[in-house]
């Protein structure tokens, strides 16, 4: 009996061959190839829940509360009342439509998106509050786009983060393993804060959990 084709990558050349074919090249891809590890992500990527992932990161250090929904008005996922921040939480995923593709503007969309979503949420009944947008990033948007590589200190420019009202913007790969079989590395997650007193409470917090961060001032 013929031996079955492996689905599930363990390095960035194998997730290439998936999506784009044997040379890279986008010509003669198994369609069903990549339709089985589509499926495999599906059911098989470990994807804790991203608002409670947070909660339990950020409550090692502050008191965090959850903000009842409000059918009148797009209120933020938490708050911290004594340091007066307000937090929402996000996401940017790859299209699984189709191939995955790598133009600059495809990326910046995604960005804005997740950016505008967050600048949407209602602060009124918080004045005075920090506004904090925590987005997570998944790996194959990661491994597709570089994306982790994009994230220097022009980031703030280019995804239009420095004319936003945001006072910090958190970015974290989303954790992510197939049945223990990827070896893909984990990133660190990167912060972008506009004020000191920020940054020191977000080293803090990533520290107490033993998380790797980046902080850059913007």
């Amino acid at each position: 009996m013929p031996k079955k084709k492996k689905f599930r990558p363990r390095t960035r050349e194998e997730l290439e061959q998936i999506f784009y074919g044997p040379k890279r090249d986008g010509r003669n891809v198994d369609y069903s190839l990549l339709r089985k590890y589509m499926d495999a992500l599906r059911t098989d990527v470990d994807s804790p829940d991203n608002e409670l992932r947070v909660k339990n990161i950020f409550s090692k250090i502050v008191k965090v509360d959850k903000i009842p929904e409000n059918k009148e008005k797009r209120t933020y996922d938490f708050k911290v009342d004594e340091q007066k921040i307000l937090m929402e939480v996000t996401s940017i995923e790859a299209d699984i439509s189709g191939i995955p593709t790598r133009p600059p503007e495809k990326i910046l969309s995604k960005v804005q998106t997740a950016i505008e979503h967050i600048k949407k949420k209602d602060s009124s009944e918080f004045p005075g509050y920090a506004k904090v947008g925590v987005v997570f990033y998944d790996l194959i948007f990661n491994l597709f786009n570089d994306f982790h590589s994009r994230l220097d200190k022009s980031f703030p420019e280019w995804s239009g983060l420095a004319e936003s009202d945001l006072d910090v913007l958190v970015l974290i790969h989303q954790p992510a393993s197939i049945s223990g079989e990827s070896l893909f590395e984990k990133y660190p997650v990167v912060c972008y804060v506009r004020n000191e007193p920020l940054a020191e409470l977000l080293e803090r917090v990533f520290r107490k959990s033993g998380i790797k961060a980046v902080i850059i001032p913007f």
